[in-house]
């Protein structure tokens, strides 16, 4: 009878462990389930979207689009891998290995870090447009702004990314008069998707021009005005479906030209119809690409190019000022020779920006110090000019704003 109070004893402290024990448990898998807070180990990202995070001269180059002949790119890619390995191994042997005094594009690339970059070539394939872009963006810091990057794509001649991998489009007047909508949409998906998973942008097209006999576009306009805001609507709607940037073009509408602007300045009596078709597509789509081109009105403007000129562009820039508006290349004939006047590139583009352009686009015969000359003068202007740092501080809101919705 004594022992009862120690086995009683016993019975409670064994009791008393497995409930602790279990309100121990209980209380671990809370804190599973409601884990404490862990400082990141991941770095703040250096913030880029405010004004003081870009210098003067980072935010004219947010404006400018260089060319990039991909082939040549791409060689040049190969040739600096091979001359790292090279010094790689020299380093193992202690042998010299004497450095490439040439600056390359990519060098260029890496120091100035433009906005946007232009492909240029033929026939260019998939593994090219796709190598050629993975390489670009690694010229870039993770930490600033990557450049967007753009391409022709108009469809038959107009085509650069048609070689192995690309389907390639039918010209754009075949694809608005012959194709019905459900075709054209058919052939836009399958080409969107081509393009985009190269690491494209933004596409420079549809072409919106409404032809009359023109010598010059042929088969990249058409004269059915209908159609043509058909095919266009379905051209944009699809593209961007695939995050690619339609920009419409030529600004104020080139069907009737029989010049070529690239070599020869170029000017046409303009149309109601040859702007309203520019209209017509803004209203739907407000914050696409313009292309803005380098032809003269007749009696109108001085002879200016309408791409130079604020007056030419205000119905876009107060309409639409959603508008990111490029410039057609301004290496141009036509943009440089202004009623029997030469001009240098860096006064048409200085001229662009005051006329309400938004991204500069240069040509592949530019070269890298005509670049740094036209960079030096629109950065005199920006730190001179009220109004000019005012023009471009909107621009590179826009592009900024675009880049982020990348």
């Amino acid at each position: 009878m004594k022992r009862w109070p120690t086995y009683l004893l016993i019975l409670f402290l064994l009791a008393l462990a497995v409930f602790l024990g279990a309100n121990y448990f209980r209380q671990r898998q809370n804190v599973a389930e409601n884990p404490v807070p862990q400082p990141s180990v991941t770095p703040t990202p250096v913030a880029t979207s405010s004004k003081a995070a870009l210098t003067d001269k980072e935010r004219i180059l947010q404006m400018i689009a260089i060319p990039v002949t991909v082939t040549d790119f791409l060689a040049e890619q190969k040739q600096l891998a091979n001359e790292d390995a090279k010094k790689l191994n020299s380093s193992a042997s202690a042998e010299l290995v004497e450095p490439n005094a040439q600056e390359t594009w990519s060098d260029w690339i890496t120091d100035r870090k433009p906005g946007f970059v232009v492909y240029f070539g033929s026939r260019i394939s998939t593994e090219s447009a796709t190598l050629a872009s993975a390489s670009l963006h690694k010229l870039y810091p993770e930490n600033f702004y990557q450049p967007l990057i753009m391409v022709d794509h108009e469809g038959a001649s107009v085509q650069r990314l048609q070689g192995t991998g690309f389907s390639r489009l039918d010209s754009w007047a075949n694809i608005v008069e012959k194709y019905n909508s459900e075709e054209q949409v058919k052939a836009f998906r399958q080409s969107a998707q081509q393009v985009s998973a190269a690491g494209v942008n933004i596409v420079l097209a549809p072409v919106l021009d409404i032809a009359s006999g023109s010598a010059i576009l042929q088969s990249r306009a058409s004269d059915d005005e209908e159609k043509l805001a058909v095919a266009a609507e379905n051209y944009i709607k699809t593209f961007s479906q695939y995050h690619l940037m339609p920009v419409i073009k030529h600004y104020p509408g080139i069907g009737q030209l029989s010049s070529d602007l690239h070599t020869s300045s170029g000017e046409v009596a303009l149309r109601s119809q040859d702007t309203a078709i520019f209209s017509k597509i803004l209203t739907q789509f407000p914050n696409i690409g313009v292309m803005t081109t380098h032809v003269s009105l007749k009696d109108k403007f001085n002879g200016q190019p309408c791409s130079l000129t604020a007056e030419c562009l205000k119905p876009l820039t107060e309409n639409f000022p959603e508008a990111l508006l490029v410039t057609d290349d301004l290496s141009m004939k036509s943009a440089l020779e202004v009623k029997g006047r030469e001009q240098s590139l860096s006064e048409a583009a200085i001229a662009a920006v005051r006329a309400g352009n938004s991204v500069l686009l240069f040509g592949p015969d530019v070269s890298m110090a005509e670049l740094d000359q036209v960079i030096a003068d629109l950065l005199t202007q920006y730190q001179d000019s009220a109004s000019f740092q005012k023009a471009v501080d909107l621009n590179v809101a826009r592009i900024l704003q675009l880049k982020s919705e990348q």
